[in-house]
């Protein structure tokens, strides 16, 4: 029975733990998903612009602050466009960087 009371602790610690990483994981996996729609979304509306930053203000409403679950806050949504060196400038690649920011439990 002592030992059981004296391990309390540290089995609710781990509980805790692994509660966290699970919160940490569901936000990281959720952000990534947002990301991907956004620049899905920002391809099939062919987004105009040269090589460099891109504005997707119009995305994040409907595509990106909806898919933010479990107390998570949108913090920034940047993409960028860069030529895959075709003479025709016919190819192009969007990377989006979606940030969330996930408020962690005290300990």
């Amino acid at each position: 029975m002592t030992e059981t009371i004296l391990l309390l602790p540290l089995y609710l610690v781990l509980i805790f733990g692994l509660l966290q990483i699970c919160q940490l994981g569901t936000a990281l996996i959720m952000a990534n998903y947002a990301a991907s729609k956004v620049a899905r979304n920002a391809v099939r509306d062919d987004v105009q612009g040269g090589t460099g930053p891109v504005n997707l203000s119009g995305y994040q409403t409907p595509d990106y602050m909806d898919l933010m679950i479990v107390n998570m806050k949108p913090d920034k949504l940047e993409g960028c466009i860069q030529a895959d060196g075709s003479s025709a400038g016919q190819l192009r690649s969007i990377t989006v960087r979606a940030t969330a920011i996930v408020p962690a439990f005290p300990i």
